[in-house]
């Protein structure tokens, strides 16, 4: 008999909600993307912003608003929003997405497209700070499939995990 771990277990099930809120995704209203505007700040984060899918610009925008509800500093709200930005140059739908990871758990080694969408934390960490970004949102964006990096205090972290794990 096969034995699921717990966290395996946990895994899965977010696999599986992110693969059905990827297809079922809806574009931001334009009052979300005003709103998404403003708090981005600046329209170079906000261009980045919407460079990425329907899902990711989706998905980015929920944890932000996670975060603004539990009154998080805007640097957190902006580093929910963009954490993923570097998922867009794999140029994979969901179905690349959920076999990339699934092969990841199994430990293939990636290659092409799949390496990118592996990387996309460095990747999109590397867009950010190019762009002078706050250290604390190039941190985050390059480790927030990692451990918590020493720029994020332990409450800012577990808060930014939640709103990931969570949207």
């Amino acid at each position: 008999m096969c034995r699921v771990s717990r966290n395996a277990e946990l895994q899965l099930g977010h696999l599986a909600r992110r693969f059905f809120s990827f297809a079922a995704a809806r574009p931001l209203t334009a009052e979300e993307l005003d709103d998404a505007r403003i708090r981005l700040g600046s329209d170079e984060l906000v261009n980045l912003f919407l460079a990425q899918p329907v899902a990711d610009q989706r998905h980015g925008y929920d944890a932000g608003l996670w975060l603004v509800a539990r009154e998080m500093p805007s640097w957190t709200v902006q580093a929910g929003m963009l954490h993923d930005i570097g998922k867009r140059h794999a140029r994979m739908g969901r179905w690349g997405r959920a076999t990339t990871t699934a092969l990841s758990w199994v430990k293939v080694v990636p290659r092409g497209r799949m390496s990118i969408y592996t990387a996309h934390g460095s990747i999109g960490a590397e867009e950010l700070a190019a762009r002078g970004v706050d250290a604390r949102i190039v941190a985050y964006t390059a480790h927030h499939h990692d451990r918590r990096p020493t720029e994020l205090t332990d409450a800012e972290w577990n808060q930014l995990d939640e709103a990931d794990r969570r949207n």
